[in-house]
């Protein structure tokens, strides 16, 4: 066996070992992406769907436009905004595009919501916050559906 061929071996050998370390190693980061991914899907599904049951209880209330129980409810829908919002930021790259920018969306919506004035204007802002809460509320329902 001539040098040559010794060091072929030594270099063959710590090539098919580093890649080996490589693979190894990417395996690993997909299935811990996988893994944030699933954890993510799960807590915005739990907000999701606590919103989905919140919306529903306060539209049936006949209280619901009562000063405190309302406020209460604006301050829920806030809270909800900034959870949706600090799960899309802590999962930025794990989340799917899609999901991503329907969950801006209802965030956004929901913090509007929660700061909605209502006047004396024969319902109409009222009409108005149902109706985006209900459009949010399918927005909702679409997330946790698919």
């Amino acid at each position: 066996m001539d040098w040559f061929s010794v060091i072929v071996y030594i270099v063959v050998g710590i090539i098919s070992a580093a890649g080996g370390y490589e693979y190894r190693r990417w395996r690993e980061r997909g299935e811990k992406i996988k893994s944030e991914r699933e954890k993510a899907k799960k807590q915005i599904e739990a907000e999701l769907n606590a919103l989905i049951l919140d919306w529903g209880t306060f539209k049936e209330t006949q209280e619901m436009q009562v000063a405190a129980s309302l406020t209460n409810f604006k301050i829920r829908l806030g809270s909800t905004a900034r959870v949706l919002q600090k799960i899309i930021a802590s999962n930025e790259t794990s989340l799917p595009k899609n999901m991503k920018v329907m969950l801006v969306e209802i965030s956004t919506s929901l913090t509007k919501l929660s700061v909605k004035e209502f006047y004396l204007d024969g319902g109409v802002t009222w009409k108005e916050f149902i109706e985006t809460g209900d459009k949010i509320i399918d927005k909702c329902k679409q997330i946790v559906g698919s």
